[in-house]
């Protein structure tokens, strides 16, 4: 009988390559020759991680660290608890960096709640590592609005601590939001919808240092993750208490689409336009956009009252009346440049123009709009959307916005809207929107992107544009 310590190395690393990361630790311990097979083989760990992980992008990979990273990630979140710094820094950025080597799995057809990208091994490793509900609270949830600090309009603005931002960005890309409050007491005031309400409504974080959008408050440019959280917060919960559940919401599924070059369209484009082909961020066809917005007086009342322990007492009913509208955008690309000194030098700057309609409310003028805007990438590498949303000739609504997961990723652009002409007194409000397709709005294939009901509602409002 041949034991297993007793077989050729090839045999024997051929075997390891099947297991598990962690189970690359527990052959360290188990005698000196495996050990020594473990510690020496670069190619076991390439191996294990291809087995059940993406393969990534770039070619320069050390497989031995990254690993290593991985056990080490497993092996936090599997604590009850961890109050240490370095560990949340740890998960933060390894899960970023997996998020950033996903890509989708050729030969799979998407999933129904998310038509739009293909199932990731990345993400789907990602999403069990945060099944229970405690793991989000411990590593997605350290800012302003899950610890009421975020009340009334002379509240501090986001934090400048790095941890805090991480968790914020990580809990951006994870997308599903928590909704109950981390600290009981605060409970009895809000919840992190009503923080995260007081966050994006209050005009004094609408800044020209902040370009008025997502932005940190310094000037830099860098997104301001806290801000990003809030809105997604605000959207998020509020289609679910308004019972769109029948929506494909970009925040349904956890990472969904939360990686560069996830998008996949439900059908191809027809004709291409000339510059599509140049253009890195897919910026052409058919887009979804929700926009929130508080009615004038309670904006007005939140901003200016005099009597911030009202404020607190009324908190809840304040932003309970806040109104959503569902639009449709049809975009192309009109030109491409190089780009500024403030970008990335990596892609260029490109423009775009389209419309925007109401998809109650197609034909109403009031509503609708033509959009112009630029998309580019930040020094940070970020993708940075503005639009300008025309209303007879005249400007009347910017916006500026993030994309979650990068450069033509599935997940949506998220940010703030805001007068244009930088109106100190409002209004504002948080809006996402996202891809649907490819093809322009008339060409749409409804049934690919919406539930019957919607889809129908969405053939009624674009079909007779056909004729």
């Amino acid at each position: 009988m041949v034991y297993l310590e007793e077989l050729p190395t090839v045999l024997l690393l051929e075997i390891f390559g099947w297991l598990s990361p962690t189970d690359l630790g527990v052959l360290l311990r188990v005698c000196r020759r495996f050990c020594g097979i473990v510690s020496t083989h670069g190619s076991l760990y390439r191996d294990v991680y291809l087995t059940f992980l993406d393969a990534p992008q770039h070619r320069h990979v050390n497989w031995m660290q990254d690993v290593r990273d991985i056990c080490k990630l497993q092996k936090i979140c599997s604590r009850e608890y961890s109050k240490k710094d370095e560990d949340l820094v740890h998960v933060c950025s390894t899960i970023l960096k997996l998020l950033k080597s996903a890509k989708p799995r050729d030969g799979e057809k998407s999933a129904r709640q998310v038509p739009t990208h293909l199932p990731s091994y990345n993400v789907e490793f990602l999403s069990s590592l945060f099944e229970d509900e405690k793991k989000l609270r411990k590593y997605m949830c350290r800012s302003s609005i899950y610890h009421g600090t975020s009340i009334g309009p002379h509240s501090r603005g986001s934090s400048n601590d790095p941890l805090v931002q991480l968790s914020a960005k990580l809990h951006c890309h994870y997308g599903k939001p928590v909704e109950d409050p981390i600290i009981p007491a605060v409970a009895s005031i809000g919840e992190p919808y009503d923080f995260a309400c007081a966050k994006v409504y209050n005009l004094r974080h609408y800044t020209a240092e902040s370009f008025w959008g997502p932005f940190k408050d310094d000037g830099s440019g860098e997104v301001d993750w806290e801000k990003v959280e809030a809105s997604i917060v605000v959207m998020a919960v509020k289609t679910s208490r308004d019972k769109a559940s029948l929506w494909t919401m970009p925040w349904r599924e956890p990472f969904a689409g939360a990686y560069p070059q996830s998008y996949v369209s439900p059908h191809p484009r027809k004709e291409l336009e000339p510059l599509d082909p140049t253009d890195p961020y897919g910026i052409s066809g058919t887009w979804m956009r929700l926009v929130c917005f508080l009615n004038w007086g309670d904006l007005q009342m939140f901003n200016f009252t005099r009597r911030p322990e009202t404020l607190r007492s009324n908190l809840k009913s304040l932003f309970w009346c806040q109104g959503v509208s569902h639009m449709v955008m049809n975009l192309k690309v009109t030109a491409i440049e190089d780009p500024s000194p403030d970008d990335s030098p990596d892609l260029p700057v490109v423009h775009f123009s389209g419309f925007s309609r109401h998809l109650y409310h197609p034909n109403d003028p009031d509503i609708s709009s033509d959009i112009e805007g630029t998309c580019r990438l930040t020094k940070e590498g970020e993708v940075r959307w503005t639009t300008v949303s025309t209303v007879n000739a005249n400007p009347r609504w910017k916006t500026e916005c993030v994309q979650i997961g990068g450069v033509r990723a599935a997940g949506p652009v998220v940010g703030n809207w805001f007068s244009a002409d930088y109106d100190a007194r409002g209004p504002v409000g948080p809006l996402a929107f996202w891809k649907l397709s490819d093809r322009e709005v008339w060409d749409v294939e409804s049934k690919d992107v919406f539930p019957k009901v919607l889809a129908n509602v969405f053939d009624r409002a674009f079909r007779p544009m056909t004729g």
